[in-house]
C-alpha cells in the first residue's frame, strides 16, 4: 500500500505539517494552554465557550458591584487545568468595567516568589480577611483563581489557620474541598465558585449529556473558514498534500468530524468519568483530542529538523492500522489518566455473540466487502470505506487481518453500530444518579427495592426479613440469621428540583435505610462500581471474598445496619445436612434467661 506521500512531500520541500503545528495549540503544553490571567489570544476567543460556571461568577460578580464601594474576596476554586484562569481572563476582556477595581491572583502562575513562598503571598494578600482587620470597612476587592489543594494547605496551616478563622469556616461549613455541593453558610465578605461543582457533562431524563464538549468538536472540526483547524486543514491537507488519501492525520480529523463519532467519544468519555472516577478538565480534554488526532510517530512532523529520522518508522502496512482514531482511542493505556480508562471500555473487551458471529465471518467469507458494507451506511460507510482501502485490494497481508478486525469492531462502537451491545447497567445507574440529585423519591423507588434485596442477599438469602449475619453463610454447614426489617429513611433525599437538565451533581447516591423499629438511619454511599456489584448481587451472584474486601465502606454500613436487628431477642440457627435442613431458634425471655427451640 502506496501511504508515504505526505511524509515525502514534506521531506522533499523541507517543510514541516502545517496542519499539526496549528493542531498542537490543543496541547495540554502549549503556549495557549498556559496563557496567564492578564492574556486573551485571538486562538482563546475562537475556542471559548461559555459554561455555567461562568454564568455564576459573572452572577456573583454583577451582584457585588451593585453593592457599590465593598470589602469582598471572590475564591474562584477547583482544579488544575479547568478553566479558571481561562475564565477569569475572559471576563476582564469582555467585562472590562466589572473587574477593573479587583486585584486579580492566579495561584497557579504567581505563587513562585523568590522571596516568599505560596502561602506568604496568600496571606499578603488575604490580610484584610483575617479575622482581625475582616470587620474594618475600607473597600478592597480581591479575587483569587485557587486550586483546591492550594486552599487546604493554606487554611490548616497552624500558621494560618487561627488568623484566618473566618475564611476557614466558610471554606469548611460550604465544604468546598469536600465531593459535596452545598451552601449552607453565608459570608457578606467572602463568596466563591467551584469549578470542581461543574462537571464537563450535565445529567438530564434522557441521560448524560455534554454541551461543553459538543461545542468544542464543532469548534474543531466545523467546515468555517471561522475555523482555524478547518482552514489549515483545507490548505494543508486536501490543497498540497500530494497523496492526502492514506495519511492517517487526514484521515483521523474527517473521522472526528462525523457528529456519530463525536457523540460516541462524548459519552465515552462520561462513562469513564462516572465508572473510574477520573476528572477531565478542560486542559486535558483538549490535549486529548489532539492526541487522538495526531499518531504519536508524527510528532517530529511539525519540526522540520526531524522529518529525516521518522521516515523508516512510518507508513508500512503493518503500522498503518495502529494509527487510526478508532484505534489510538483504546490502545494507550499507559499514555495518561484517560486513555487508561477507555482502555477497559475497549469493545474488544466485550465477549459477546454478535461479536462472536462477525469474528466468524470475517475469517471465513471471502467477500470481506459485503460483512463491512452490511454494517454501515450512507456517509459513514463511505467514510470508512475512504479509510480502510486496503480491505478492497486481492493483496490483503496475513498480520494485517488482526488490525483490520480491531478497526472495525472498534469503528462499530463509534458509529453505534448494533454489533456493539448497549451497557444498560450503567445507562440504568445514570438513570438513578439524575432522579437522585433532582430529589425525586417516586422515582427511586426501584432502587431502593434493588438495594434492600441485595443487602439481604449480601451474606446468602434468608427467610423473608431476615438476615444472615454471618458473612461465610453461603459455604458454611451452619447460618445464622436475625429478624431485621428494612425501610428506606428518605430524611437524606435532597429538597426536589424542578429543571430538567442539573449542571450541578454528586456522582455518588447516597441513601439511608433502617430497621423499621429504629429512630435512625445508616447511610449508604453508591457510586457506579458498587451499583454495578448490587446489581450483580440482586441478579443471583455470589460473592466472594474479594469482593468484600474491595468495598469496605458498604460493609462498615451494612454492619451497622445489623446492629439494628433483632439478634439480641431472636437469632435463627440453619443447620445445611446435604438436602436436609432443621432450623433452631435462640430467644430471649421476657423475665431473663433465654430458650433454645426447634423448628421441626
Amino acid at each position: 500500500m502506496e501511504v508515504a506521500g505526505l511524509e515525502n512531500e514534506m521531506i522533499q520541500n523541507n517543510k514541516p505539517c502545517g496542519f499539526i503545528s496549528e493542531l498542537k495549540k490543543l496541547k495540554e503544553s502549549s503556549k495557549e494552554a498556559i496563557e496567564g490571567i492578564e492574556e486573551f489570544s485571538a486562538f482563546k476567543e475562537y475556542i471559548h465557550i461559555t459554561r455555567n460556571v461562568e454564568e455564576e461568577f459573572l452572577d456573583q460578580i454583577t451582584s457585588t458591584e451593585n453593592l457599590g464601594e465593598v470589602k469582598k474576596v471572590f475564591l474562584v476554586c477547583g482544579s488544575v487545568g479547568d478553566g479558571k484562569s481561562h475564565i477569569i481572563s475572559q471576563l476582564k476582556h469582555k467585562h472590562a468595567n466589572l473587574l477593573e477595581d479587583y486585584k486579580i491572583h492566579n495561584d497557579a502562575t504567581e505563587s513562585d516568589n523568590p522571596i516568599k513562598n505560596y502561602k506568604e503571598v496568600l496571606d499578603n494578600l488575604l490580610q484584610p480577611f483575617s479575622d482581625e482587620y475582616i470587620d474594618e470597612n475600607q473597600p478592597y476587592k480581591l479575587i483569587i483563581a485557587i486550586n483546591l489543594g492550594t486552599l487546604n494547605n493554606f487554611i490548616e496551616d497552624e500558621l494560618y489557620k487561627n488568623k484566618y478563622g473566618q475564611l476557614r469556616r466558610f471554606v469548611n461549613t460550604n465544604k468546598i474541598i469536600e465531593d459535596e455541593i452545598v451552601n449552607e453558610y453565608k459570608h457578606d465578605k467572602m463568596n466563591y465558585v467551584n469549578f470542581s461543582d461543574y462537571s464537563l457533562f450535565h445529567l438530564r431524563p434522557e441521560g448524560a449529556a455534554s454541551t461543553f464538549m459538543e461545542d468544542l468538536f464543532e469548534k474543531i472540526t466545523s467546515e468555517s473558514d471561522q475555523n482555524p483547524f478547518y482552514s489549515c486543514y483545507k490548505q494543508t491537507c486536501l490543497q498540497n498534500c500530494v497523496d492526502q488519501q492514506f495519511c492517517p492525520l487526514k484521515n483521523n480529523y474527517n473521522l472526528l468530524s462525523i457528529k456519530t463519532i463525536q457523540n460516541s467519544i462524548i459519552q465515552l468519555l462520561i462513562e469513564a468519568m462516572i465508572k473510574y472516577k477520573i476528572i477531565i478538565s478542560v486542559r486535558s480534554l483538549m490535549d486529548f483530542i489532539y492526541n487522538i488526532l495526531v499518531p504519536i510517530e508524527f510528532e517530529n512532523l511539525a519540526d522540520q529538523k526531524k522529518l529525516s529520522e521518522i521516515q523508516s518508522l512510518l507508513f508500512n502496512e503493518d503500522d498503518y492500522w495502529r494509527l487510526l482514531l478508532p484505534n489510538i482511542i483504546f490502545e494507550h493505556k499507559n499514555r495518561n489518566v484517560i486513555f487508561n480508562a477507555l482502555h477497559y471500555l475497549d469493545p474488544l473487551n466485550d465477549r459477546v455473540e454478535a461479536i462472536d458471529e462477525f469474528l466468524v465471518d470475517f475469517n471465513t467469507i471471502e467477500d470481506k466487502n459485503s460483512i463491512f458494507h452490511s454494517k454501515f451506511n450512507d456517509r459513514e460507510f463511505e467514510m470508512i470505506n475512504q479509510i480502510i482501502k486496503d480491505l478492497y485490494t486481492d493483496k490483503i497481508r496475513d498480520n494485517n487481518i488482526n488490525y483490520l478486525v480491531k478497526t472495525y469492531i472498534r469503528s462499530a462502537r463509534l458509529l453505534n453500530d448494533p454489533l456493539i451491545p448497549e451497557r444498560t447497567i450503567f445507562h440504568r445507574f445514570i438513570n438513578e444518579l439524575y432522579n437522585y440529585n433532582i430529589g425525586d423519591i417516586s422515582q427511586m423507588k426501584n432502587l431502593y427495592e434493588m438495594v434492600i434485596d441485595s443487602i439481604y442477599k449480601w451474606n446468602g438469602r434468608a427467610e423473608k426479613n431476615w438476615i444472615n449475619i454471618d458473612d461465610q453463610a453461603i459455604s458454611n454447614e451452619f447460618t445464622v440469621s436475625q429478624e431485621l426489617k428494612i425501610e428506606p429513611d428518605v430524611d437524606l433525599i435532597k429538597s426536589e428540583r424542578k429543571q430538567r437538565h442539573i449542571y450541578k451533581f454528586e456522582n455518588n447516591i447516597k441513601i439511608r435505610l433502617k430497621h423499621t423499629s429504629a429512630s435512625r438511619g445508616v447511610d449508604f454511599i453508591i457510586d457506579y462500581d458498587l451499583f454495578e456489584l448490587l446489581v450483580k448481587v440482586n441478579r443471583g451472584y455470589k460473592l466472594n471474598s474479594k469482593d468484600k474486601e474491595n468495598y469496605i465502606a458498604f460493609i462498615d454500613s451494612f454492619n451497622a445496619l445489623l446492629t439494628q436487628g433483632e439478634k439480641n431477642k431472636n437469632v435463627k440457627i440453619l443447620h445445611k445436612s446435604g438436602k436436609q435442613k432443621s432450623a433452631y431458634y435462640l430467644k430471649k425471655e421476657t423475665l431473663g434467661g433465654y430458650t433454645f427451640e426447634s423448628s421441626n
